[in-house]
């Protein structure tokens, strides 16, 4: 009896921590666009997105720099979007800065 309740047991673990990966992988994915502002912002695109790559969850960011939007990708129980304008908002220098603003 001793063993069918370790083998229950190991079944059962092993089903569990499956289950919890597969969770893990299927992480809701988002795409959220930020209008992009600033004096001399769109000049230091590589440091904005340097920047929101150090996001928790940020997996991808790219630009639309015709209208002055950036797209960030990323986990959406981990990325927030107040922490992307946030750190947009630190990008910046003595004579130029960026700002963010969520687009609907």
């Amino acid at each position: 009896m001793k063993t069918v309740n370790r083998i229950v047991a190991g079944t059962l673990a092993i089903g569990v921590g499956v289950m919890l990966s597969f969770g893990t992988a299927m992480a809701a994915e988002k795409k959220v666009s930020i209008v992009l502002g600033g004096k001399f912002c769109n000049f230091y695109l590589d440091d904005v997105k340097n920047a929101l790559m150090k996001v928790p969850g940020v997996t991808a960011v790219s630009f639309n720099s015709a209208q002055d939007h950036v797209y960030v990708t990323g986990d959406d129980t981990q990325m927030k979007t107040g922490d992307l304008i946030s750190t947009i908002s630190a990008v910046k220098g003595s004579t130029w800065f960026c700002t963010g603003k969520a687009s609907p």
